[in-house]
């Protein structure tokens, strides 16, 4: 491909294809002014306890933790290693405002209490799911998001084929 896309489109080792972070990277930049305003409309607070469900290589967790500012905090959890290696990477630089802690695991059966997060944020992942394993995240999500809290999932979209036509 002439277009560099099959370098930037490769699989995690999870076997999920366009979810390794420099093609997650290079998409969220092209797409940075409109995602940023749709993570500042859903209404994350400062102080605020965050999951950010499936981080992928860390792309808006510089956003999230303004938004939280430095009395909240983040658990980025996503399910290949190599991303979560490169969130731990930006941790290490203190590149966000809030604790940030890290962790390798499954959406579809998440090692938190109940009600132990204020929001959860997830970009990008119901694709990879089947229809069960959609229902058993969701389901996971109500769980540890305390009541009254916020659940915001911000799907796939039309937008990657501009950058890398299948």
């Amino acid at each position: 491909n002439d277009s560099g896309c099959a370098k930037l489109a490769t699989t995690t080792s999870t076997g999920h294809s366009l979810s390794e972070s420099a093609f997650l990277d290079s998409h969220f930049e092209a797409m940075k002014p409109e995602y940023e305003e749709m993570l500042r409309w859903v209404g994350m607070q400062p102080g605020w306890k965050v999951l950010d469900a499936g981080c992928g290589g860390g792309s808006y967790l510089p956003l999230l933790s303004e938004l939280v500012g430095p009395s909240g905090n983040i658990t980025a959890h996503d399910l290949a290693p190599e991303n979560i290696e490169r969130v731990d990477s930006l941790v290490r630089e203190k590149t966000f405002c809030c604790q940030v802690q890290t962790r390798v695991g499954n959406l579809v059966s998440l090692p938190y209490e109940d009600d132990s997060f204020d929001a959860v944020w997830c970009a990008n992942i119901t694709q990879y799911l089947t229809n069960e394993e959609l229902e058993k995240m969701l389901a996971e999500f109500r769980r540890v998001v305390k009541p009254g809290g916020l659940i915001a999932v911000k799907e796939f979209d039309i937008t990657a084929h501009a950058q890398c036509p299948f």
